[in-house]
């Protein structure tokens, strides 16, 4: 009788192994096939996001040359038109974002601001098919453009974007590096710590740094 236990003991435990290992080999593979497929979904993404990046420049090339045609467009903006389309045919012939508008601003004897200044044309060519008009003589104050309609919504998205990681250095950079040149701010131009300070308070923003945290 102990035999024939020990017998049938030995029979129902005989694949118990075999089915272990059965279960991690499944384990594993159900593992595995998330993180595949997630890397193939990134992958694809990039691509669409690359294949409509490329579809945005080439479709702002054809409306760039119907407007440099037109004679009566002004030199200013021409210029900028033909800035913004060197730039496109850079990107598209594979140079990154920063090396396509540096090596432009480096072509015509400038620098880093006007490479920014590309950049920000490009951008707001792309997407309102405009080109900002430059506001060199026209001595309008800093405190108005907070009246602009555009800047307004630009400034707003880029805040709550950020939340309560807004610092006034950070501020102060997007304003001088991406709102002047969107506006036709050719040369550099900054504001002060209290001027922005200022401004966030405009827009809701208080900071109260002993208790370390924001209002909005």
């Amino acid at each position: 009788m102990q035999r024939h236990k020990k017998s049938a003991a030995k029979i129902a435990t005989a694949g118990v192994s075999k089915l272990d290992n059965f279960f991690s080999t499944l384990q594993q593979s159900s593992q595995q096939i998330p993180h595949q497929s997630a890397k193939e979904l990134a992958d694809k993404l990039k691509q669409l996001e690359k294949d409509q990046e490329q579809e945005g420049f080439e479709l702002a090339l054809e409306d760039i040359k119907k407007l440099i045609a037109d004679k009566s467009l002004i030199l200013q903006v021409k210029t900028r038109l033909q800035l913004v389309m060197q730039y496109i045919n850079l990107r598209l012939s594979g140079l990154k974002r920063m090396e396509a508008s540096k090596t432009l601003a480096i072509s015509i004897g400038k620098g880093d601001y006007q490479a920014r200044l590309i950049r920000s044309w490009t951008k707001n060519f792309i997407i309102h098919r405009q080109i900002p008009v430059s506001m060199h003589g026209k001595h309008q104050k800093v405190k108005s453009l907070l009246g602009d309609e555009d800047i307004h919504q630009m400034i707003t998205e880029y805040l709550w974007s950020i939340g309560c990681n807004v610092t006034v250095s950070g501020f102060k950079a997007f304003i001088e590096q991406e709102v002047f040149p969107s506006v036709g701010i050719e040369k550099k131009k900054t504001i002060s710590d209290n001027t922005a300070r200022a401004w966030l308070k405009h827009f809701g923003w208080e900071f109260h740094v002993e208790k370390k945290r924001c209002l909005l």
